[in-house]
């Protein structure tokens, strides 16, 4: 009869039979790597469904005007959003660009935030056209929360005049008082927006609004903006 040790796999010269930890080690990390190589097959499958062929949606050429709305925290993002969609009433609607960007992450199973400019601003392209589907009555958006630079250069290179990027500027101390919130905390926003390149954004801004003064003053200029879009669309 042959005993346990006789019965027992015979390795190849020169090689050590693996532990069982070493095993699981083993299996972890080709798991893992296998989860990597998905995780970018599906990020291709993206790049290559919008770029560089280009956006050819006949959902988004219905769009008229898509505004994109950067600036600093309180620097009265919101307040632009809210005028521009009183104006355009029924057929406006504000949106958030983490909005998309978070489906997205969802939809595909990882985090869209680690993936090039060009390739998150592919991600919003299929939300923002996901979302004109199911809206077809809308002709403008507005997208708040524009301070990732590349992403929105590359938006800007997809879209071209369709997208207007609007730039809200207001000094430190206004937006501190605005917030009621400390300073430092203010400051850590600030910080945060800026390595992302959101100083960048207003220097390739279509549009850079003052708000500085009277919110009178906020919905003069920015009637004057939307007045000066519509006959450029010959409304």
């Amino acid at each position: 009869m042959q005993t346990s040790m006789t019965r027992q796999r015979r390795l190849p010269a020169g090689k050590a039979a693996l532990t069982p930890w070493s095993e699981m080690l083993s299996v972890i990390k080709r798991c893992s790597a296998e989860r990597s190589e998905c995780r970018n097959r599906q990020a291709n499958t993206i790049w290559s469904a919008w770029y560089p062929a280009g956006i050819r949606s006949p959902t988004l050429e219905r769009i008229e005007t898509i505004y994109a709305l950067a600036g600093f925290s309180e620097c009265g993002k919101s307040t632009v959003a809210d005028l521009i969609h009183k104006a355009h009433g029924t057929s406006g609607a504000r949106l958030k660009m983490s909005y998309f960007l978070d489906r997205a992450s969802n939809e595909l199973g990882y985090d869209v935030y680690s993936l090039s400019g060009e390739r998150r601003a592919a991600a919003l392209l299929r939300g923002l056209d996901a979302f004109a589907r199911c809206h077809w009555y809308l002709s403008t958006l507005t997208i708040e929360s524009v301070h990732r630079y590349d992403s929105i250069a590359a938006l800007k290179s997809y879209l071209g005049p369709l997208l207007q990027i609007i730039y809200i500027d207001a000094n430190e101390e206004l937006r501190l008082e605005r917030s009621g919130r400390p300073r430092t905390r203010l400051e850590q926003k600030d910080a945060a927006k800026k390595g992302r390149g959101a100083e960048r954004v207003k220097e390739m801004a279509d549009v850079v609004i003052d708000n500085n003064g009277r919110k009178q003053s906020l919905e003069d200029a920015l009637r004057a903006l939307l007045q000066k879009r519509e006959q450029s669309l010959g409304c």
